[in-house]
């Protein structure tokens, strides 16, 4: 390989400053030579030479020449790495280097922040939150976010700021409220950023025409070359502005006088960013507006200026993970608000006062606690734990746990890593303590009134009087009946310092007992209008009238796990847990636990104990086909529609889904039957059983038969996704804890070879897997869908995290499962002080990855794509929150939901699966995926409803047979 060849593929972090893009070029050996030079050179010395600028205040930056995933110490550096970023058809070498791979941004920006007021105008985006965060680290105070439709906000309140950014969005410029183009129109010597369709609202307003692009661009990242680099004087060709195919006439050569610095200033003459945008500006006036920038490959307005007022437009966003230089750019504007202040009369502002509830909102986002916080509540739980280590006499499977304790009861779950040990690492299986105990059953369905799932869980979880925090205390690990005396039992505050130095108080996992239970699909209504109200907007978000193709089955569903089970996989150690209140009685989870403890000591004994499911025979039935919601022909015909909301800007990205449905007979089948063919055939790390009020009676021939109640429902997932998990963390005693908050989204799926001999692949088969694993990586469509959902999802966690603290620790990272390689990305935040998980779940769910961008737009075009038939558990989330705060999401894909049928003795069986539609999306392809994705579930299914009855555990345990029946779907 010539050394002389680079190869660069990249995404730019806005926190941590990971920089990544594509490209191909050549270095000249004087180049090579000269940087090599410059390495020697001291680091400050290096950093003057290669990134003189105006404005000191400005920092150096580092990039990375790796497009591959990225991991982040846990600790920061105020050491910058200088990585040189060369270009091929750039003449300054004189680029600034971008910021450093260490997930902090303390090398990357300036120790005095800007005392500026500043004014982000949302167009209901779904990246608005990661402008908020980028400005938030350059202001002594956090811009304030206001939606385009908030009630009390005029030209008054406009002019109470120091400057405005108006936000990108759906839609057409033509199409937005009056407060959006009177932040242009009505405030000339006001520093305004428009971003996307706030530029699209800045071209037009001063007589450009806004109209379709050459192509629909979403998600992918694209070189832009700057048109002049003159703080005072831009010389650029320009006599009619752009023609009508994106392009530029040459006629003239004219320069313009500029009254103000340029956004781009002292950036690269040509540099990498994301475009997401199906319009774009043409014909920009000559005397009001400049082009600063325009797309190297289709020559597209991407950067304009006013000549004479400090307003700025960029067709690109700078806020997205992979484009380089955005700290940059937005840290220029602000400083072009400071210059302004400046140059304006002086004279005193009046003070910015808030509506009220736009206060609300802006507190409720960035709020840091005060000084002086109240004194903490008395933790409302008490935690009982017993870690029962392993034994080489007996070892005792979670699999085999299930059956005995939890396959039959009325409620029960198992969070189930069944993927183990390629990852996950922890086994959850609870059920409320008495068989028929309804206290702590939260059950929730749409439109009922009363207070929504999340306002009740918050109540119950953390409410007004009491706190997050947790006593914990240990049982005595002896041999023996555990000891009734609770004064042996030493209790402390588990976040208190003393707490964390103890080694045995810190179990290897974040669950404390809690509630565990779905949100389904359709809260997405509640979050949506608790957003809006508190955005004080004048929409309203209100479920649609339909009909209801799940009757009787919950929106949603939690119960509160007084005693749990938990295995830990690396130590193949158990631990019983055991939760009361502050001043409850601890004798009944004493009392189960010692049970727990006797069973375990004469597991063997039982082991060989034939299993309720176990069949002599095998009674095949007909083959079992799965008829979808809408067929072939209608789903492509959806595709195609999707195309078109993307041509016209309605949206980036539509995740459009199907439900595929049959029924099988109730007689003699357990639905926990149907989860170990399941687990077995797909094993996944978010793999879940969810029980919700169905009782089992004990029937003949050794079988237990589930009794359906008219709200019964059954989830069996192999879920391979993470939504949300939040985590406690304290690496050092004299450090407070805080909470951490964890999103993995999965876009990108392709089928992985399955060994024909059923035992292993052979080198063929291997090297194949190997090559579709790569293809997928190198995926540019698939690229584009994670990158879209990275960027959305950053912006979620942006709305409740600690400014400047969401990072990518993992980006389009290939993860192979039983079935299908996945792309997946990790974003992780550090949740505000006064932020819970409830905060988190309100502010991201339903998750990206199975919406799309914008969020909202999308998620009401998909509404009527789908025929307004609810989705129900599919695409939305189940796990757990935790009385310490934690919590625990997977987004239920890979699942088989069943309810009882209210005229017939059968299970209705719903498997939903769909894929993300792009602008690069093929018909054919994804209703393929679509298919791909419900395979193994299907076929679970179809083998379940062909065998009344299941083998024992010990032989399910040794089962290493791959599901690979092909879905069969009608027409």
């Amino acid at each position: 390989m010539n050394p002389c060849r680079v190869q660069h593929r990249g995404v730019v972090d806005s926190m941590a400053g990971v920089v990544i893009g594509r490209q191909q070029m050549r270095i000249c050996r004087r180049t090579v030579l000269q940087r090599i030079l410059l390495l020697l050179l001291p680091l400050s010395l290096r950093a003057f030479l290669i990134s003189p600028r105006k404005y000191s205040r400005i920092p150096t930056t580092t990039t990375s020449s790796s497009w591959q995933q990225h991991r982040f110490p846990s600790t920061t550096t105020t050491t910058t790495t200088i990585f040189f970023f060369p270009h091929s058809n750039v003449d300054d070498h004189h680029q600034r280097p971008m910021r450093p791979l260490d997930g902090s941004i303390s090398s990357s920006l300036p120790h005095q922040k800007y005392n500026v007021s500043l004014l982000l105008i949302d167009h209901y985006d779904s990246f608005t939150y990661n402008l908020y965060d980028m400005l938030a680290q350059l202001t002594v105070h956090p811009p304030v976010v206001v939606t385009k439709d908030a009630k009390d906000v005029d030209l008054a309140y406009l002019e109470k700021f120091d400057g405005i950014i108006l936000s990108p969005g759906p839609g057409s410029p033509h199409e937005q409220p009056l407060l959006s183009h009177e932040a242009i129109q009505k405030c000339p010597h006001k520093p305004v950023l428009g971003v996307c369709l706030g530029h699209q609202l800045m071209a037009m307003a001063y007589g450009a025409t806004v109209d379709c692009a050459p192509k629909p661009i979403h998600g992918q990242d694209h070189w832009i070359v700057q048109q002049g680099h003159n703080n005072n004087v831009h010389t650029m060709s320009q006599k009619d502005g752009a023609t009508s195919d994106g392009t530029e006439t040459a006629s003239s050569r004219q320069q313009h006088t500029l009254r103000h610095p340029s956004l781009l200033e002292s950036l690269p003459s040509s540099f990498r960013v994301v475009r997401y945008h199906s319009l774009c500006a043409y014909n920009l006036p000559e005397d009001e507006l400049v082009v600063t920038a325009t797309s190297s490959d289709d020559n597209v307005v991407q950067a304009i200026q006013h000549l004479q007022y400090p307003h700025y437009g960029v067709q690109f966003h700078p806020e997205s993970i992979g484009t380089q230089h955005g700290m940059d750019i937005l840290k220029n504007f602000v400083e072009i608000v400071v210059d302004t202040q400046r140059q304006q009369e002086a004279e005193e502002k009046p003070h910015v006062t808030l509506p009220s509830a736009s206060s609300r909102s802006h507190q409720s986002i960035i709020a840091e606690p005060s000084p002086q916080s109240p004194p903490s509540p008395t933790a409302r739980f008490r935690v009982m734990m017993h870690q029962v280590r392993p034994s080489a006499q007996t070892v005792v499977e979670p699999l085999q746990v299930f059956e005995r304790y939890y396959a039959h009861q009325r409620y029960s779950v198992w969070l189930d890593s069944s993927s183990y040990p390629s990852r996950g690492e922890l086994d959850i299986l609870a059920a409320p303590s008495r068989p028929d105990d309804e206290t702590g059953v939260l059950e929730y369905f749409q439109g009922h009134d009363g207070k929504d799932i999340l306002s009740r869980l918050e109540d119950e979880l953390f409410g007004h009087h009491e706190s997050a925090s947790t006593m914990i205390g240990w049982i005595p690990n002896k041999s023996g009946k555990l000891t009734l005396d609770e004064t042996l039992i030493e209790w402390r505050d588990e976040t208190s310092p003393e707490c964390a130095t103890t080694e045995i108080d810190t179990p290897p996992f974040h669950y404390r007992g809690g509630y565990l239970g779905f949100l389904g699909y359709e809260v997405r209504h509640d979050t949506q209008r608790y957003l809006q109200h508190r955005d004080n907007t004048n929409n309203h978000a209100t479920p649609p009238s339909r009909t209801n193709e799940k009757k009787g089955v919950p929106t949603a569903a939690f119960f509160l796990a007084r005693q749990s089970m938990l295995y830990h996989h690396p130590t193949e150690s158990w631990y019983l847990i055991g939760l009361v209140e502050k001043d409850g009685d601890i004798q009944e989870n004493l009392e189960w636990m010692n049970a727990i403890l006797h069973d375990f000591d004469t597991w063997e004994e039982n082991e060989e104990e034939e299993s309720p499911y176990a069949s002599t025979t095998d009674r095949l039935a007909p083959t079992l086909d799965f008829i979808p919601n809408r067929s072939k022909e209608t789903y492509e015909q959806d595709i195609a529609d999707c195309h078109e909301h993307i041509r016209r800007g309605d949206s980036y990205e539509l995740c459009l889904t199907n439900q595929l449905q049959a029924r099988v007979d109730m007689a003699k089948r357990s639905t926990a039957d149907l989860y170990k063919r399941l687990r077995r055939g797909n094993p996944a790390p978010y793999s879940a059983y969810f029980r919700w009020n169905l009782p089992s009676s004990f029937h003949g021939d050794n079988r237990w038969i589930d009794c359906p109640q008219p709200s019964s429902l059954v989830i069996c997932s192999s879920s391979p996704e993470r939504f949300m998990s939040v985590s406690r963390h304290q690496p050092h005693p004299e450090i407070p804890p805080f909470l951490q908050a964890e999103a993995k989204p999965i876009k990108g799926t392709c089928a992985r070879v399955i060994p024909q001999n059923g035992i292993g692949r052979t080198d063929a088969e291997a090297r194949e897997d190997e090559r579709r694993a790569r293809s997928l990586e190198l995926s540019l469509k698939n690229r584009a869908e994670n990158l879209m959902i990275v960027d959305l999802l950053r912006n979620d966690l942006s709305r409740v995290c600690k400014v400047g603290s969401v990072h990518v620790s993992k980006l389009m990272d290939i993860e192979s499962f039983a079935t299908v390689h996945q792309m997946v990305s990790t974003i992780r935040g550090t949740l505000s002080e006064s932020k819970t998980s409830i905060d988190l779940l309100r502010a991201s769910f339903p998750g990206g990855s199975m919406t799309g961008a914008p969020k909202i737009r999308t998620m009401e075009l998909l509404e009527e794509l789908e025929q307004q038939v609810e989705r129900g558990p599919y695409s939305g989330c189940l796990g757990y929150l935790s009385v310490n705060g934690c919590m625990d999401m997977n987004i239920i894909i890979r699942s088989a939901v069943l309810a009882p049928s209210t005229d017939d003795e059968t299970w209705k069986v719903s498997i939903g699966a769909g894929g993300a539609i792009t602008a690069l999306s093929e018909a054919q392809d994804e209703y393929e995926e679509m298919q791909l994705k419900a395979r193994a579930v299907v076929a679970a299914v179809q083998d379940w409803a062909s065998k009344p009855g299941m083998e024992s555990s010990k032989e399910m345990m040794q089962g290493n047979k791959n599901a690979t029946t092909t879905v069969t779907t009608a027409k």
